[in-house]
């Protein structure tokens, strides 16, 4: 590439919002960089494009040589620290999630009682519904059915969710 193609930078200036999208960074980073890091600043709200790149450039070229050997040994540890933290939270995360045959047994027993229950209903209630005249007494005895098998299936589920619990603490107690 020749020189006359290079674009340079030299005497351009942007605000904080098109710096901070240049540098990959928020407007409220460019504004700390600035006011608190000595980042070069034209004026109000206003940055030197090429002086900004070059101030980054240095600062992370320069990033830890002015630490100390303990402020270095400290950064690492706390390093360290921090992955074992994230490390153990995934494990933790993963014990609690439930293996997918369980919750696919409970899903199947919960869908088999349902469907048992609704197969159930026409032979349960057609002959309490022959003697009934009135379309209004008819509907509440069919809405009175159905929030039995509501309630039916509600037990049903919550067996089941206790099924699920204690399985899963006998397993977690069973892990050291």
């Amino acid at each position: 590439m020749t020189q006359e193609r290079l674009m340079t930078f030299d005497g351009i200036t942007c605000n904080a919002d098109a710096l901070g999208e240049l540098l990959g960074v928020t407007r409220e980073t460019i504004a700390r960089f600035a006011k608190v890091d000595g980042m070069p600043k034209g004026g109000r709200g206003v940055y030197p494009v090429a002086e900004c790149v070059n101030w980054c450039i240095d600062r992370e070229r320069n990033k830890g040589s002015n630490e100390s050997p303990a402020d270095k040994q400290a950064r690492i540890d706390l390093n360290e620290q921090q992955t074992l933290k994230i490390k153990l939270q995934n494990q933790q995360s993963l014990l609690e999630m439930l293996p997918v045959d369980m919750v696919r047994g409970a899903l199947f027993k919960a869908v088999s009682s349902l469907a048992s229950e609704l197969e159930g209903v026409a032979a349960r209630i057609a002959p309490e519904l022959i003697d009934i005249d009135q379309p209004a007494e008819m509907q509440g005895r069919l809405r009175d059915e159905l929030r039995q098998i509501r309630d039916t299936y509600a037990a049903t589920l919550g067996t089941i969710a206790g099924d699920i619990v204690s399985v899963d603490d006998n397993k977690t107690a069973a892990k050291p």
